[in-house]
């Protein structure tokens, strides 16, 4: 099933404290920079629909001062 932005079927508060309790176990930025890597591949093949993907992407980095370009 693919879900749009925005539709949730759990708590975002439930959703964020398993997030944050998973984080605050690594010891270095590295373990969390390779998380974040994998979490995104993972996530990106569950949504399997490109333009739900560059949606998050877009919310995700909007307000962000990167130079990066997309």
């Amino acid at each position: 099933m693919i879900r749009r932005l925005g539709q949730r079927t759990d708590s975002c508060d439930e959703q964020a404290d398993f997030i944050d309790r998973r984080y605050r176990r690594f010891d270095c930025d590295a373990d969390s920079h390779a998380l974040n890597a994998k979490l995104i591949l993972l996530l990106a093949n569950h949504v399997g629909d490109i333009d739900v993907l560059k949606e998050a992407f877009f919310k995700a980095r909007s307000g962000m001062t990167s130079s990066a370009q997309d």
